[in-house]
């Protein structure tokens, strides 16, 4: 503590911050750019701040790659230098009065939805899990509270998971008919959505216990058409990777299981969100000490990338995450085990002399789509269970389309198993055509 904190202390005066003293007889106040906010949150509503906050933080993003772009020489760093202006620039923008009560609101309301939605998964819990439980009200739906579209958990739906990851081969064989295909005693109104709800409720605490993995195992097997079912359930197959006594498992291991969990999709359109991170996560820390299951990664991490970039899945989002992928290889390569290091040095390699699929171009205009497509596409209104999923296949789809009506084409194929053939279309059924025409109106 300098001199003159110790002398305000003693005098009792709080201040707010440091302050630097130019000893010419003054005092420089760090200036403080933080402002009032000019709108309503409550007026605005939700999804209005959502896209607020969405927007003036891909501001920001872009703000801080030209701050980390530009030199850092003392001209630029100096009052008035280029350095200098950009930062101001940034405090403005993280300042901003509307963005940080908008900011303030969605996290709010995400709070609340989330303490919501934990009641709501324990008494599903409780209610299917407990014995002799009277049937009907195991068909009666339950509300969940959704931050858009109105969400009911089919319970009926949900003991048919229930009954799959206990070792029905009944259930299991349902399951693995897909949307549409079995016949229910009361009304089904979100199959889909309540069979993700139920799977990630009950699949992964059963992986966790040896006497119930191998029917959990069957059961994420019987839901390999249905990705967001399964993939939230990755990280605790991969760390099976070190085991060779899974039953359930023609050769004993979970390898394959792994990579049809990591690739699972028609056209993989999701994998880059929501299933290739888990399993570059367990080429390094994510697995700890275990090297067996390292390795085993790195492997499975070849083949999914491998998948990635055949032409007609992502090779243009790809060459987007090439750096997220050469950060987790790299790190590999530095590992104390010798396998470990070889397989992410190889792997390194081949990457390396690999050609790229886009132009430096074409990836700054994609990151542009990319960034308006992950904005449009949060405001859809998408029931809970389905939402991350959802948001990725569109994300994904207009990176790799060449304009909406392509990127609509690539949607409904990869989403056309999440609906019942009734149904009719994907595209209509979760009302996403607006949306990805905004996405490319803004370029046209």
């Amino acid at each position: 503590m300098s001199s003159l904190d110790k002398t305000m202390a003693r005098m009792g005066i709080a201040m707010d911050g440091p302050i630097k003293v130019d000893y010419s007889g003054g005092a420089a106040v760090k200036k403080s750019f933080v402002t009032e906010a000019t709108i309503d949150v409550e007026a605005e509503g939700i999804e209005a701040c959502r896209k607020l906050v969405r927007d003036h933080e891909i501001k920001c993003e872009r703000m801080e790659q030209k701050i980390k772009d530009t030199p850092a020489t003392k001209k630029a760093k100096a009052a008035g230098g280029e350095l200098f202006v950009l930062r101001e620039k940034l405090e403005k923008l993280k300042g901003n009065g509307d963005y940080r009560a908008a900011m303030t609101f969605v996290r709010k309301f995400d709070d609340e939805q989330k303490d919501a939605k934990r009641e709501e998964k324990e008494k599903m819990e409780e209610l299917i899990m407990t014995p002799g439980s009277d049937s009907k009200a195991m068909v009666a739906p339950v509300a969940v509270a959704s931050e858009s579209a109105h969400f009911e958990v089919d319970v009926e739906v949900a003991a048919v998971v229930q009954s799959a990851v206990e070792g029905s081969e009944g259930a299991q064989a349902q399951l693995q008919a897909g949307a549409g295909a079995m016949i229910y005693a009361s009304e089904v109104k979100a199959e889909v959505a309540s069979f993700v709800a139920a799977a990630n409720a009950k699949i992964d605490a059963k992986l966790k216990r040896v006497p119930t993995r191998d029917d959990a195992l069957k059961t994420v097997k019987a839901l390999l058409w249905n990705p967001p079912a399964i993939f939230p359930s990755l990280p605790t197959i991969l760390m099976l990777l070190g085991e060779a006594k899974l039953k359930s498992q023609p050769d004993g291991k979970a390898t394959q299981l792994c990579t049809e969990v990591a690739t699972a999709g028609l056209t993989l359109k999701s994998v880059l969100d929501l299933a290739l991170p888990a399993v570059l996560a367990h080429t390094g820390s994510a697995a700890g000490s275990n090297w067996q299951v390292k390795l085993a990664c790195i492997g499975i991490a070849k083949e999914v990338i491998r998948r990635l970039a055949e032409p007609g899945n992502c090779p243009k989002q790809l060459h987007l995450c090439m750096p997220t992928v050469l950060k987790a290889l790299n790190a590999a390569a530095e590992d104390k085990r010798k396998e470990v290091k070889a397989a992410a040095a190889e792997f390194l390699e081949e990457l390396a002399s690999a050609e790229a699929s886009i132009s430096d171009e074409e990836a700054a205009i994609l990151a542009e789509r990319q960034d308006r497509a992950r904005a449009e596409v949060s405001l859809c209104e998408l029931v809970e269970p389905l939402r991350s999923y959802i948001e990725s296949v569109v994300v994904a789809c207009c990176i790799e389309a060449p304009n909406g009506s392509a990127a609509e084409a690539l949607v409904e194929a990869e989403l056309r198993s999440m609906v019942p053939v009734s149904a009719g279309s994907a595209v209509a059924a979760f009302k996403l055509a607006p949306a990805i025409e905004r996405i490319f109106s803004a370029e046209a």
